[in-house]
């Protein structure tokens, strides 16, 4: 099964061997806008052999960093270990969707931040070709900033998780399989968009307030909301270093808002 995540920054072969029709058709529906027929050419593909338990723990109880070059990640239902240097690994997971979710995650989250790009807790909007992201963890209110918009004349990226990286000097977003409440509109498949504003969520509050966020809160911000479960001096770096960029790029604000706080393409340029 091939899978083409993010155009020119990286794509995955995927080995698997006996699966079940019904969970395969399962993935193949979940993931219908990433799946292609063909083999992937070029860089950044990642090659994972892939296994699939019907029962029992998969974990090996080893998690974090393995050597500067492997990455480990086990729980009870995902078991995953993969060779940044050769792009290949190994994968073990239990029989539903949602540990192939997660191990899809691990994957991406890996994949962009060797290529100057992160995975983030965030919800984004697109309008007139931009993109506008709405960063905060679980509660912040990113489904909600989300479901308030589809009275407007935005498309949806996602209210969830939402890749960002650099190609040709620009900070661009585009569409992931993953999110919570609300699946991404279909056009947006395929596409990049130029990341114009991030707004951190940081509460609920009686009337809309907007402020100024100086660097070290916007990298900060931007390193809290990362889905990163990795250890790795290296890649640490890489993470650190576009943070930074980040902040220089895109114009970054805190918001507080009201639950029936309505996006509109007049506050999005202020």
């Amino acid at each position: 099964m091939y899978f083409s995540c993010i155009p020119e920054i990286f794509s995955i072969k995927l080995k698997a061997d006996k699966i079940k029709r019904r969970f395969l058709d399962e993935i193949r529906e979940k993931y219908a806008d990433f799946i292609i027929e063909k083999p992937p050419t070029g860089a950044g593909i990642a090659h994972i052999k892939f296994e699939v338990s019907r029962g029992g723990s998969v974990a090996t109880g080893k998690s974090g960093k393995h050597g500067n070059k492997h990455f480990v990640f086990s729980r009870r239902d995902v078991d995953f270990l993969f060779d940044i240097s050769k792009l290949t690994g190994v994968c073990r997971i239990s029989e539903n969707i949602y540990s192939f979710d997660s191990f899809m995650r691990l994957l991406w989250s890996v994949m962009l931040v060797r290529t100057q790009g992160m995975l983030l807790h965030s919800a984004a909007l697109t309008m007139g070709g931009y993109a506008y992201l709405f960063v905060g963890p679980s509660g912040a209110g990113k489904s909600t900033v989300v479901k308030n918009s589809l009275a407007g004349n935005f498309g949806v990226i996602s209210d969830e998780l939402v890749p960002v990286f650099i190609r040709d000097k620009k900070l661009l977003t585009s569409r992931s399989p993953f999110w919570g409440e609300l699946e991404p509109v279909k056009n947006t498949s395929g596409a990049c968009f130029e990341v114009k504003k991030i707004f951190f969520l940081s509460g609920h509050s009686e009337a809309l307030s907007v402020r100024r966020v100086f660097q070290d809160d916007a990298v900060g911000s931007l390193l809290k909301n990362l889905f990163w479960v990795f250890e790795c001096p290296a890649l640490s770096e890489n993470i650190l270093g576009l943070a930074g960029w980040i902040y220089e790029k895109a114009l970054c604000k805190k918001i507080f808002f009201r639950k029936d706080f309505i996006p509109t393409e007049e506050f999005l340029n202020l």
